[in-house]
């Protein structure tokens, strides 16, 4: 068994983890960035890119009105009520840091994807475009042979930016042939392939190497409050020994609280009306159930063989 010393260990390389990684590398902190995968980017790096981070400078800069009062109504017009006020404010208060420590410390560049609404405009609050920024391309021949090992969906393939999509302005007639051609020449990917390649781009240049094909086991909690994470690297085992690859990552993170795992924090709640859980069932920790055993909600999604009240 490997162990290594880290000061913070972090797990997965999509969007959140790769940020995560960032920050503690630029505070000076030792970072282990592990991934599952074989590939690093996780579902950020199929996804459109977007980041809905309100009242960025971006969006001041454009000259569109927007202000903290009415996004917190819109997040609240969203939530039914059940929205926490105190970590929506959070939020809120810390978004516009984030886009401008980003840009201040790493090659993220963000920019407003004009004409892209929120996803309720209709709603107390919403705005028809500002709140959503995205990556412009970036230049995947920058990562030398990361390029090659950061995941690509089938859908968004980062040809095109999502502001050059239907939903954005750009480009209406779509992007010229001779456009794309020439983005090939450097291998310019936009969309979340743009945000992965730039956040990974910003850990390489500060020495943080992410460890693919890496899956977190376990938290183990010492005497004393010393905490470590083990981590099992390669091909699953094929029996439920434990693989000879298994690797203890010491970590002097702070405190954990712990983790609990329920139907309620897998699915959180969503701003429709009445519950809403997998299945159409709701458990008995949700508000709308029964004492003492789930019963119906009002979730679509009926009559899969998962359902526990088949």
């Amino acid at each position: 068994m490997r162990s290594a010393d880290y000061d913070v260990v972090v797990l997965g390389t999509g969007a959140a983890g790769l940020t995560a990684a960032l920050r503690a590398a630029a505070d000076g902190a030792s970072v282990g960035l592990f991934e599952k995968a074989e590939t690093v980017g996780g579902t950020t790096a199929w996804s459109g890119g977007v980041s809905w981070l309100p009242l960025n400078r971006h969006e001041q800069e454009a000259g569109i009105a927007d202000d903290r009062e009415t996004v917190l109504t819109y997040l609240d017009s969203l939530s039914h009520g059940l929205i926490d006020p105190d970590l929506a404010a959070a939020f809120v208060d810390t978004a516009p840091e984030a886009v401008d420590w980003l840009e201040a410390n790493s090659p993220v560049v963000f920019e407003t994807v004009r004409g892209l609404s929120d996803y309720h405009p209709e709603h107390p609050g919403g705005r028809r475009e500002g709140r959503s920024v995205e990556c412009p391309l970036f230049p995947f021949d920058e990562l030398g042979e990361w390029a090659a090992r950061v995941t690509r969906g089938y859908q968004l393939t980062g040809d095109i930016a999502m502001s050059e999509t239907p939903l954005g302005r750009r480009a209406p007639d779509g992007v010229p042939a001779s456009e794309l051609a020439r983005r090939r020449q450097r291998d310019e990917r936009g969309c979340g392939q743009a945000l992965v390649g730039r956040l990974l781009r910003g850990l390489l240049d500060r020495g943080v190497v992410p460890r693919t094909g890496c899956r977190g086991e376990r938290l183990l909690v010492e005497d004393g409050g010393g905490r470590r994470a083990r981590s099992t690297c390669g091909p699953p085992a094929a029996s439920s020994s434990r693989p000879e690859a298994s690797s203890t990552i010491r970590t002097s993170c702070g405190r954990s609280s712990g983790v609990r795992w329920s139907a309620r924090s897998a699915f959180p709640r969503t701003p429709a009306t009445g519950c809403a859980w997998p299945c159409g069932w709701a458990p008995r920790s949700a508000p709308c159930a029964r004492r003492g055993g789930w019963r119906r909600s009002t979730c679509r999604s009926r009559g899969t063989a998962s359902c526990p009240g088949r």
